[in-house]
């Protein structure tokens, strides 16, 4: 029998601490407050729209398409240091190479979708301060 994690095991997981590190973002812009702001605006429009198609081709089971949009989330991701989301984006593009296992990419795109919610409430918090 193959153990899965539950919805409730992932949301607990990811909502019992901060999922962003600021210091990678912080650094490479030499603590530029406006150029901070800039790259979280873009990161807080791009990502909902890159979540929507990820969503819509996990439905879809588009193997290549979850892979290249999982790729191209791992560097806007690490920009804002939620390095619990490397695993993740990197099974996801594996799995989508090898067009296999959707059900694991469901549970994948599920924990995703939960990181990135709490990620963006960080990012929104962190933009007043």
């Amino acid at each position: 029998m193959i153990k899965t994690e539950s919805p409730i095991s992932i949301q607990k997981e990811s909502i019992g601490e901060n999922v962003c590190n600021f210091n990678y973002l912080t650094e490479m812009v030499n603590g530029k407050k406006n150029l901070i702001t800039e790259i979280m605006d873009t990161f807080l429009k791009q990502i909902p729209e890159d979540l929507k198609s990820i969503n819509d081709a996990v439905v879809k089971k588009d193997y290549q398409h979850i892979r290249s949009l999982a790729h191209k989330m791992k560097s806007s991701v690490s920009i804002m240091g939620i390095s619990s989301l490397t695993p993740v984006l990197q099974e996801m593009m594996d799995l989508g190479e090898k067009e296999s296992d959707i059900e694991k990419i469901k549970e994948l795109n599920q924990k995703l979708n939960l990181i990135c919610k709490k990620a963006i409430e960080e990012i929104e918090k962190e933009k007043v301060k």
